[in-house]
């Protein structure tokens, strides 16, 4: 299992998102991934959850360990430890590695 921290991020942030020092990670809330096959499912849930606001906004997550999710291509993308990735919630969860761009 892997844990990790939903920032939450307003579209006007997005660009600003790329790098991790303008991210407030004051708003951060921890919840854990259990299943490669449910990094959207798991995500919805933390928003439930925590009541955070759904698109067209963008939630980062910060992965605290190494781990590789299937995102909706099928692709893997490699989450490194402290990596962020930005997930759009809706209509389709994508997964951009912002860090190597």
């Amino acid at each position: 299992m892997v844990k990790v921290s939903l920032l939450y991020v307003s579209e006007k942030d997005e660009i600003a998102a790329k790098r991790t020092d303008n991210l407030d990670k004051s708003k951060a809330k921890p919840f854990e991934i259990s299943e490669l096959e449910g990094v959207a499912e798991n995500l919805q849930r933390a928003v439930e959850l925590h009541s955070l606001p759904e698109s067209p906004d963008y939630y980062a997550l910060q992965a605290h360990a190494s781990q590789e999710y299937l995102v909706e291509t099928e692709d893997l993308a490699k989450i490194q430890e402290n990596e962020l990735i930005i997930l759009q919630m809706s209509p389709i969860i994508r997964v951009e590695n912002f860090l190597s761009s």
